[in-house]
């Protein structure tokens, strides 16, 4: 009996090995025909070596074979995972997009809202702001051609929302994008000391020679400016409170205009 098992043993792993060798020729077999005429070769070559099989047994251990070729493959094909930097950086991408619709912020000619193409070029996690852009060529014209276009976006997370402002598509950084969208006369209100204050997408600028607070640019906003109380409330934004002995005005940061001019926020 110990004879006759290890014979039959030797028997299935020499016919295991053949199987192989006629898988990594590449003659798998396509059909149930073409597997059975395999086994009759693989049959008639044991049966020349004195080995008792038949061509069920073959054939079964064909399909096996194959269906453990399949399985390597498919382990193969499965994609890697992708790393949790790039999946953070793909969700910042889709919220930046969202806010760019929600907003209806004007955009590059060209520019897609599908996510292709768009990555984050800088992030500054303390700030909570991000800086998105994308570059692509667009046919204007059989007469103008391609041009090469560039894109960019400020984005930002401020009071649980989501916040994005059209920038120059040549910035790349974060600090660059937040000069960019200074108005020059904060910039130069700091450069002479001046108080600077901020809700959202304004600037509240102390005026030395103003009498009174000028909040005329608050009109059509969100941004409500009570006169007793000298202070601007906003729905998303955390109350702006003025000094009682200084006044301020009020001051739009600049963004991006159709056609690439740089105008005040709505």
């Amino acid at each position: 009996m110990i004879a006759a098992s290890v014979t039959v043993s030797f028997l299935i792993i020499t016919l295991a090995l053949r199987v192989r060798e006629y898988l990594a020729a590449r003659v798998q077999p396509t059909t149930k025909e073409q597997a059975r005429d395999r086994a009759r070769l693989l049959v008639q070559e044991a049966k020349a070596q004195g080995h008792k099989v038949t061509i069920k047994g073959v054939v079964e251990e064909l399909e096996r074979q194959q269906a453990l070729s399949r399985a390597r493959h498919d382990a193969r094909a499965i994609p890697q995972a992708i790393p949790a930097r790039e999946r953070v950086k793909a969700f910042l991408v889709r919220l930046a997009l969202q806010a760019i619709r929600d907003r209806s912020l004007d955009t590059p000619t060209g520019w897609e809202e599908e996510e292709e193409g768009v990555e984050v070029l800088d992030r500054d996690v303390q700030q909570r702001t991000w800086l998105i852009g994308n570059s692509y060529s667009y046919h204007y014209s059989n007469r103008f051609g391609d041009r090469n276009i560039s894109g960019a976006f400020l984005c930002g997370r401020e009071h649980g929302q989501i916040w994005a402002v059209r920038v120059p598509g040549t910035l790349s950084t974060v600090p660059d994008a937040l000069a960019w969208l200074e108005p020059a006369t904060v910039t130069k209100a700091k450069e002479k000391g001046r108080i600077v204050l901020r809700q959202g997408d304004f600037y509240f600028v102390e005026m030395p020679r103003y009498r009174e607070d000028n909040m005329d640019a608050l009109q059509w906003t969100d941004h409500e400016y009570a006169a007793q109380g000298r202070l601007v409330a906003h729905p998303q934004h955390g109350h702006v409170i003025f000094p009682q002995d200084r006044h301020f005005k009020a001051v739009p940061q600049s963004q991006m205009g159709h056609g690439g001019s740089r105008v005040s926020a709505d």
